[in-house]
């Protein structure tokens, strides 16, 4: 069953091609240009999950993962983060963050597809384990 998914990029053709694809997929899409303009609206709109670009502008990836982090209603949200070739969060950013997935740039948009389903079904499977 598909759900909502946040996607944070500043790079407008990757977050317009992902978004248009996993819509086509039944996901409900919401995006935002980098951390900044995202926070607000995550901590309002409260996704399933979040796709993030690691570099942008004003707050990037690794910032907006630790203040999402650090706000009690998103603080469980899971995040895959997007890095271009070259470009690695420490295990210890990631460890403060709710990160469960780092992908390198260029992706395909099938990749991303199989990759959203995953955490679709660990989510799944962690609500089935609480019951």
């Amino acid at each position: 069953m598909p759900g909502s998914i946040f996607l944070v990029d500043d790079e407008l053709h990757v977050a317009q091609i992902l978004g248009r694809r996993l819509e086509r997929e039944g996901y409900t899409i919401a995006t935002a240009r980098d951390g900044v303009e995202a926070f607000d609206r995550i901590v309002e709109t409260q996704p399933d999950i979040i796709i993030s670009d690691l570099q942008m502008p004003r707050l990037d990836g690794l910032g907006l993962a630790e203040k999402l982090k650090a706000e009690p209603s998103t603080a469980a949200i899971p995040i895959v983060m997007l890095t271009s070739r070259g470009h690695r969060a420490d295990d210890a950013t990631v460890e403060r963050t709710n990160i469960i997935r780092l992908v390198a740039k260029p992706f395909s948009s099938h990749e991303m597809v199989k990759i959203v389903a995953e955490v679709f079904a660990g989510l799944g499977a962690d609500s089935a384990e609480a019951a």
